[in-house]
């Protein structure tokens, strides 16, 4: 067992530490796959406003959860969005809470304008509009996904990138001020990470959920080529439907088969797990080392195992313990083929992509 050592300080416009924090919770990524990507935000609270550094919305904010033991480290940048000071009878009796959110929140505020042409490349697009609005995006993965010309005047620039990953079908994450872009097929590259209820050198976790969610299950998928007629693939009463930029009917009608290929799955499988980082005896701190969405947990449950990624994250932390929870799905919704790999590269066993 080891307690988790935390720090917190801002980062820009120079380095400062905070102090006399009591509590925080972060969040990042979405807690299930039918979801936009949404902003990551936090809360982090404390005493003694007197003794913070300067803080401005836009700042960047670091946390650090380091296991002494292992010396693993999990580090979530933030930007400031709000400082909230309230005042008791006395001054020791003053408090404070700050709000932090990820790029995501950063690019659900901002507008773009922008022309391009047809067959431009979807993580090329998605690129140019991040810089626009003064991000970063790193693509991991590029992809080869043309889309079709478009004119956006003033548009919200998170709606643009969503239709733009819609289109890819990528993974995307985000920290303070830059987005990492994975096209499809990201995860054939995956990191599992053991977690067990065996009491093993695995991560031991302490609550688990299954459900059988609506949410996450369609048998009639939508595509709506911005521009363009919509597409439909099979019949039912449970619909998803999604935007994208097209680059003709035949793409779109792809899309639309491999997002269905996707919510396909009608059992119950994992939707969150939940771990007390300081009963994590693992080697190598996997319980930090999971939190990135899209990294993978092989999940051990009575004596079956489960393959899940990693959707989104929350982490609370007090003086008294620090905790984790994992919002999960099966890899069976994203079980497309991929050769010579262990896991999806089975016959008779996987879906085909696109």
């Amino acid at each position: 067992m080891w307690t988790p050592e935390i720090t917190i300080e801002r980062v820009t416009p120079s380095a400062a530490f905070i102090t006399n924090v009591q509590s925080f919770q972060l969040n990042r990524g979405r807690t299930k796959i039918s979801d936009d990507f949404r902003p990551g935000t936090g809360t982090i609270n404390g005493r003694r406003p007197d003794l913070l550094p300067t803080l401005k919305i836009g700042d960047t904010i670091r946390v650090e959860i380091h296991n002494p033991v292992t010396l693993g480290t999990l580090q979530l940048d933030y930007r400031v969005a709000d400082l909230i000071i309230e005042y008791g009878i006395t001054s020791n009796l003053d408090t404070w809470t700050l709000e932090v959110e990820d790029a995501f929140a950063y690019l659900g505020r901002a507008v773009v304008t922008r022309t391009w042409s047809s067959g431009a490349i979807a993580s090329d697009v998605a690129f140019d509009i991040c810089s626009d609005v003064g991000l970063t995006l790193v693509r991991n993965s590029v992809g080869t996904t043309p889309v079709s010309a478009q004119t956006v005047t003033n548009a919200f620039a998170l709606d643009v990138f969503q239709t733009l990953a819609n289109t890819e079908q990528a993974l995307v994450q985000a920290n303070a001020t830059t987005l990492t872009w994975y096209s499809r097929g990201w995860q054939s590259a995956i990191t599992y990470y053991a977690f067990s209820d065996t009491g093993t050198t695995a991560v031991p976790y302490d609550a688990l959920t299954f459900a059988s969610m609506a949410d996450n299950y369609a048998d009639k998928v939508v595509v709506q080529p911005r521009g363009s007629t919509e597409v439909v693939s099979g019949t039912g009463i449970f619909s998803y439907n999604l935007d994208s930029y097209s680059f003709s009917t035949g793409q779109a009608t792809d899309l639309s088969l491999f997002v269905k290929g996707i919510f396909d799955v009608q059992t119950g499988t994992p939707q969150s797990i939940s771990v007390l980082a300081n009963t994590d005896d693992s080697a190598g701190t996997d319980s930090l080392r999971a939190c990135a969405v899209g990294s993978g947990i092989s999940l051990t449950f009575r004596g079956l195992t489960y393959q899940m990624l990693v959707q989104g994250f929350t982490i609370t932390s007090n003086p008294a313990d620090t905790r984790i929870t994992y919002y999960v799905s099966s890899t069976s919704f994203y079980a497309f083929l991929t050769l010579n790999d262990a896991l999806l590269g089975k016959l008779d066993q996987n879906k085909l992509g696109f």
